[in-house]
């Protein structure tokens, strides 16, 4: 969870220098605010995948170790 606030604070402190940067055009600004949202979303679902990953080891982990105390 502390990883994806990174991400977001990140995304908002990037938004907000495009937002008061006045030397880039309005064009130019909604498109980097919205190249920026998808790679936030994109972070978003590989930092869910690869804790998802690890608990999924983790628990192999412990039910493997569970059980070959039973041999």
């Amino acid at each position: 969870m502390r990883t994806i606030n990174r991400i977001l604070t990140f995304t908002v402190c990037i938004m907000l220098l495009i937002g008061a940067s006045s030397t880039i055009r309005l064009e130019d600004k909604i498109l980097l605010i919205g190249l920026l949202l998808i790679c936030n979303v994109i972070a978003y679902f590989t930092v869910e995948y690869i804790y998802k990953r690890i608990d999924n080891k983790k628990k192999n982990w412990i039910y493997n170790s569970q059980n070959s105390f039973n041999i």
